[in-house]
């Protein structure tokens, strides 16, 4: 079941790079390599979104423009200043008519600036550095004490653009090795593939344009030679995969062409034509000797429900004694400061799993109270397999028994008896949420059991309470897996029957086929 997802999310990943195969879209990499080289650059662009939907309560058409420019300069590849401005005029103008108390508790300005600056000198860091007055207008009507505390101008944020890559690994992404392995897996993959919409060259002038349908048709057909293809293009990826660092064997990325049904697919593929019907995608650029103009336009249109148009125009001049300055007053953010500023009210996320299985916790979820987890008794003890679970409302006392062990908690009363014995809690038993909350580790310990607490991210949380060992739950996990699997394809199996007997291909009892036709 892992490989499969695997297999289809590389699928879909890998869609994106159909076109390095067409001669023309590489002539158009190399071009913009040529501006990526310039030792610096100035640009200028203006944008606009259109948005339009009918009101559900209203039933009026309502459209709104939102427009946009931004500024950028660079400096050779490493650094980089970015101006937006977003110009809120119209939003605010229709709040103001439909909603207008909205606007006490979410005061909207008539245009947002973002002041955004990257450096990449350091290929083992690079910045992001990100005015405070974007924070600010972006929590406007709300509170939130970290971002007052914060005196500094600009705000970095704690980006790890390495994702745990070593410097070998980065050195091969950044190297024209990386750039050939890519596309020698890209001509391997989609080899017999050849997109009917491909990008367009006059002389200095690239063009492409296509709608819904045509990217949709391209999309299924470059899956199709995907699929086909997928034995030998599997090896050249678990190569680029392991010299990015990452262990792969090429097995791992095996795919049981089977499960990928091209009429299926094809039917998918309808669906979503018919939901973006309209949808088209347009851009045109233009490579003079120091300057490069674009032109996108991205129209998107969901049937019965919103149309949005995009459309942005650029121009990007070159100029080597541009200088871009970084700023000196900035507050860098660990990652959870980074919580404290973008989600101040953030509840943690803890998820909690028994031997390798997670438990659910339909009416509340776990909490976090002065260190220590706590959660509704009844399903943690149900699923370790207690007995006598009892709630004794009277004295507001949960009870339950595991074997020859024996625990009762009092709500609110720091002191349970384990056996015949008095034990003093960190935490006592509460009542959160109407829910009685008992506090997990205590439960488990005393139950026999383990626990492993790791916090994943600044909230979200993992706990594992385990009494068998890590090699007995990876049986377990495998066993299920391939049950799992089993089940799924004798799904598939009923679904292709089905399939077939609704063309009018049926099975005879004699295990041959025939096919029933209708004269006319």
């Amino acid at each position: 079941m892992k490989k499969r997802f695997t297999a289809l999310f590389l699928a879909l990943v890998m869609l994106f790079t159909v076109t390095a195969c067409s001669p023309n879209f590489k002539a158009y990499m190399d071009k913009t390599k040529e501006v990526n080289n310039w030792a610096g650059a100035e640009g200028v662009g203006t944008g606009e979104v259109t948005v339009s939907f009918k009101d559900d309560e209203s039933k009026k058409d309502i459209s709104l423009k939102i427009p946009v420019s931004v500024t950028t300069k660079t400096e050779g590849k490493d650094k980089a200043e970015v101006k937006l401005v977003y110009d809120f005029t119209a939003l605010k103008n229709l709040v103001a008519q439909e909603e207008p108390d909205a606007l006490k508790d979410f005061p909207l300005k008539d245009k947002l600036e973002l002041n955004m600056f990257v450096d990449a000198s350091d290929p083992n860091n690079t910045r992001m550095i990100m005015d405070k007055g974007f924070f600010k207008a972006m929590t406007a009507g709300e509170e939130n004490e970290f971002l007052d505390s914060i005196k500094e101008e600009y705000i970095e944020l704690p980006t790890d653009t390495n994702m745990g890559l070593n410097k070998k690994a980065i050195a091969y992404l950044n190297s024209a090795e990386f750039e050939s392995d890519l596309i020698n897996f890209a001509e391997t993959a989609f080899k017999g593939f050849e997109a009917k919409n491909d990008i367009k060259v006059d002389g200095n002038k690239f063009s492409y344009e296509a709608d819904i349908n045509q990217l949709t048709d391209d999309g299924v057909n470059a899956l199709a030679a995907m699929v086909k293809n997928w034995d030998s293009a599997k090896t050249i990826l678990a190569d680029l995969l392991n010299k990015m660092g990452a262990p792969v064997k090429v097995e791992d990325l095996d795919m049981d062409a089977s499960e990928f049904n091209k009429d299926e697919i094809t039917k998918q593929a309808s669906e979503i034509k018919e939901t973006l019907k309209g949808s088209k995608v347009k851009m045109d650029t233009v490579f003079d000797k120091d300057k490069v103009k674009q032109n996108i336009s991205l129209y998107i249109n969901v049937e019965n429900d919103f149309k949005m148009n995009i459309k942005v125009n650029s121009e990007t001049k070159k100029n080597e004694s541009i200088k871009v300055t970084m700023p000196t007053s900035v507050k860098k953010l660990s990652q959870d400061e980074y919580i404290q500023l973008t989600m101040p009210n953030q509840e943690p996320v803890i998820f909690v799993t028994i031997n390798g299985d997670a438990v659910e916790f339909p009416d509340q979820e776990p909490v976090i109270v002065n260190d220590r987890t706590l959660v509704p008794f009844r399903a943690l003890l149900e699923q370790m397999g207690a007995t006598d679970i009892t709630w004794d409302a009277a004295n507001r006392t949960v009870r339950a028994k595991q074997g020859d062990k024996a625990i009762a908690l009092e709500i609110d009363n720091k002191v349970a008896i384990v056996g015949d014995k008095k034990v003093e809690l960190d935490v006592p038993a509460q009542i959160i949420g109407d829910r009685t909350m008992v506090p997990l580790r205590f439960i488990s310990e005393n139950f026999g059991y383990t626990v492993k607490f790791e916090k994943a991210s600044p909230i979200f949380y993992t706990i594992e309470v385990n009494n068998i060992s890590d090699e007995e739950i990876q049986k377990k996990q495998e066993a299920q897996l391939k049950e799992l699997e089993k089940e799924m394809k004798t799904e598939d199996k009923e679904k292709s029957k089905e399939s077939a007997k609704s063309v009018g291909i049926i099975g005879g009892a004699d295990g041959a086929t025939s096919i029933q036709t209708k004269a006319k």
